[in-house]
């Protein structure tokens, strides 16, 4: 942390120095535009959520997710497991139950109410945002510009893809021990994503029986 903080006080000492000498006046005698000088008071914070997350391979949690669009706002109840580097089980347990299961190389998508399977062999298309995201949460100053946003029972902050993609934003927050606590994603339409987690456990043993599907007798499976 006093590596993090000396470097931090370096380089604002070198943005102080570089503002100083651009705010004289340019050839012309004209006043010089400020540069921009970058945020940096969230790398501690990033540094340390990477750092957690580098050595994760599962996570285990139950989870609150609330979706918000146009046509109002749903609410349901679930729980997940993730194994990098592309295994996952969600698990809807209430409003439409549904399970979405992968073993990496093929996508089970099983809704109860239909007993219907969709069967998707192209996982690298299929694979959620939220998985992916939550898989590599020891990369996140690599993929997002950062924002500090609060430090407040831990810290939340505010991520903008640096490559356009599905989702505008992303708010991340955890709690002091860098576990997560919630995230909100918002789409490129103003549609937000807000998973709230519980029972969150890192690194817990996962049998691969558990991202393995059978399809249930009588279910209707469709192949796309």
């Amino acid at each position: 942390m006093m590596k993090n903080l000396r470097s931090l006080a370096l380089l604002s000492a070198l943005a102080l120095t570089s503002s100083i000498g651009a705010y004289g006046q340019d050839a012309e005698g004209e006043a010089a535009t400020p540069p921009v000088v970058e945020d940096q008071s969230y790398k501690p914070v990033v540094e340390k959520i990477e750092a957690k997350y580098k050595t994760v391979e599962t996570i285990q949690a139950s989870f609150t997710q609330v979706k918000k669009d146009a046509f109002g706002e749903v609410a349901q109840d679930g729980d997940l497991v993730l194994r990098r580097p592309n295994q996952m089980r969600w698990r809807f347990t209430t409003g439409t139950e549904q399970l979405f299961v992968s073993d990496g190389s093929t996508l089970w998508i099983y809704t109860k109410a239909e007993n219907q399977v969709l069967r998707i062999s192209d996982t690298s298309a299929a694979n959620s945002t939220a998985n992916t995201f939550l898989t590599s949460l020891d990369s996140l100053d690599e993929v997002f510009n950062v924002k500090l946003v609060s430090q407040e029972a831990g810290a939340t902050l505010e991520l903008i893809p640096r490559q356009q993609g599905m989702y505008r934003s992303i708010l991340l927050s955890v709690d002091e021990a860098q576990v997560l606590k919630n995230v909100k994603f918002v789409d490129q339409y103003d549609n937000v994503t807000d998973l709230t987690f519980r029972d969150v456990k890192l690194n817990a043993p996962v049998e691969s029986s558990v991202f393995q599907f059978v399809p249930p007798d009588g279910s209707t499976v469709i192949d796309n």
